[in-house]
């Protein structure tokens, strides 16, 4: 509309930095955030258009284990938010305990990544307990609009013997086939198991299974430290 009633192109420079939300090319500059979050804010009147949601979103969370027992908390949401998590054990009470009670922190985006729409926040939480817990990830944008909370379950258990994968007391034949399942997988991809990372370097690879081989066969005695 704009365009076809006057010589210039609406870039949509909200804060008047000089750097508008998109370059001559329609694509998106960096160091734009704030001139997003206004435009959330903003409605232009007719049927003609709207210039995003009014409010920021996040869209997925998730959590798995990384080796020494953390947990990996990460969402994927709009840019330039302030994101934070709450862990919620399924046992709280909230007539006899409060908010300070619970373990609470930032998530934080790749400083050194490109600005996309969405990116992912992450955060290590290592739990001093045992149990089934609800993580609620929660924030705002620079401007002030909550972000509608979402959350993940997550089960934290009790470690088990270094070797013994299914829990029955011996490294035997079918911990083999739970190791061959995810030999070669590395941490973040789908079916990561942190306990078979036998030494802990993100990976399951050849140095896990002799350490395996060693294992197999033997009644295990010493369990892995950290929680799970």
């Amino acid at each position: 509309r704009i365009k076809a009633l006057f010589d210039q192109e609406p870039y949509f420079d909200a804060n008047g930095d000089g750097i508008p939300l998109y370059d001559e090319a329609g694509d998106r500059n960096p160091g734009t955030e704030e001139d997003a979050a206004i435009a959330r804010n903003l409605f232009i009147g007719g049927e003609f258009i709207t210039l995003s949601r009014l409010n920021p979103e996040i869209y997925a969370v998730t959590a798995q284990d990384l080796p020494g027992g953390e947990i990996e908390i990460a969402a994927e949401a709009d840019p330039g938010l302030s994101l934070s998590y709450v862990a919620v054990p399924v046992a709280f009470d909230a007539a006899q305990q409060t908010y300070s009670d619970l373990t609470t922190g930032a998530l934080a985006s790749d400083p050194e990544g490109e600005p996309e729409d969405p990116v992912v926040y992450t955060a290590a939480w290592l739990p001093d307990t045992t149990g089934v817990f609800t993580v609620v990830v929660q924030g705002s944008d620079g401007v002030g609009n909550l972000v509608p909370h979402r959350t993940v379950s997550v089960q934290v258990k009790e470690p088990g013997p270094l070797g013994d994968f299914d829990g029955d007391g011996q490294v035997a034949f079918q911990d083999f086939i739970q190791f061959a399942q995810v030999f070669g997988t590395k941490q973040g991809d789908p079916g990561w198991d942190s306990r078979v990372d036998l030494d802990g370097d993100g990976e399951v690879g050849f140095s896990d299974f002799v350490i395996f081989a060693g294992l197999f066969g033997k009644t295990p005695a010493a369990a892995k430290g950290g929680l799970r």
